[in-house]
């Protein structure tokens, strides 16, 4: 495909979505529009042509999410619509996400893209065309979630997270097992209030530009943190392993190691050429808590906390040199 006949596809592709009138039709461009880019990418093709593709997708995702924002596809749906047939007014259910084939976590996203203003939305991508850089949902989501942060910070509806953007942040979400914590048993579950993965996602990341975030997860919730980081607008870079030296809790098989996943959003400095490892292997200690060599790590490789820049969300403990956010926190 020369590059001729992607532009004249482009153009028709901004013409149809400029005259859709249903999700059906936004979601297939949009789909359209992301398999054209991954093509050229894959061929080696020009960034321009790439980030013309990019552009049409954001575009879509865009319409999709003020589409989304005014229907409730929870379970449940809207109240029927009626649909005339003769003289009998039937029910109408309207559709859910599964139906569209579009999962919780694109309809947050998308739902996201839709509340940056178009003028923002116009500026990034000039800007992003300028410098010759790559054109990201991801990129959109960032500004997206810092808009967000900021509307939040301003009305003071924080949840009592610390104020400001931090540039490096530790994240140990309570996963939802769906079992009652039993010490005594398989230990499945987690002695204080869980959270879905729906909940996790819809969190409010108070990421700085040039971001490093450190996401804990088990094995059973691999799949679901790359997704809940997709939807945060950070990029996975590497996993660190955790062997506790003792068996742990676990349904079909005791666990021994923890991942914590390393991503980034935006272009943060590396602050130590020391080299680190992805296994950590330090024996564990009460549930949950995690040990103090990896913050050591952390701060070594990101640089020196303070409560101005080191963010830990659902801290255990109050760390020095950390701003920490939860309803455990106990001192060290």
């Amino acid at each position: 495909m020369n590059e001729e006949t992607q532009l004249v596809h482009f153009d028709q592709a901004r013409q149809a979505l400029a005259l859709a009138s249903s999700i059906d039709e936004v979601k297939l461009i949009r789909d359209q529009a992301e398999a054209i880019r991954q093509y050229i990418r894959q061929q080696k093709g020009s960034l321009e042509m790439q980030n013309q593709a990019a552009e049409i997708k954001i575009r879509a995702e865009r319409r999709a999410g003020e589409m989304l924002r005014e229907m409730d596809l929870n379970e449940g749906g809207r109240p029927p619509e009626k649909l005339i047939t003769s003289n009998i007014m039937l029910p109408v259910t309207p559709p859910k996400l599964e139906d569209l084939g579009i999962s919780k976590i694109q309809s947050h996203r998308w739902q996201m893209i839709a509340e940056v203003p178009e003028a923002k939305v116009e500026e990034f991508i000039a800007e992003t065309k300028a410098k010759s850089d790559e054109i990201t949902s991801r990129a959109i989501l960032g500004i997206a979630m810092k808009i967000r942060h900021e509307a939040k910070m301003q009305t003071g509806n924080t949840t009592e997270l610390p104020d400001g953007l931090y540039r490096v942040i530790v994240i140990d979400p309570p996963w939802q097992y769906g079992r009652d914590y039993d010490p005594f048993g398989s230990r499945v579950g987690s002695p204080y209030p869980e959270m879905s993965v729906e909940e996790i996602t819809m969190l409010d990341i108070p990421a700085a530009d040039g971001c490093i975030l450190w996401l804990w997860t088990t094995n059973a919730f691999m799949h679901d943190a790359y997704h809940i980081l997709e939807a945060w607008a950070f990029e996975p870079k590497t996993i660190l392993t955790w062997f506790k030296e003792r068996t742990g809790v676990g349904y079909w098989l005791r666990g021994e190691t923890e991942h914590c996943i390393l991503a980034t959003r935006g272009t943060p400095n590396k602050l130590s050429n020391e080299a680190f490892t992805t296994h950590l292997k330090v024996k564990s200690s009460n549930h949950s808590a995690k040990p103090n060599e990896f913050y050591e790590l952390v701060e070594k490789l990101c640089g020196g906390s303070t409560e101005q820049t080191h963010l830990e969300m659902f801290a255990r403990v109050q760390r020095e040199g950390w701003a920490t956010w939860g309803n455990q926190i106990t001192k060290q």
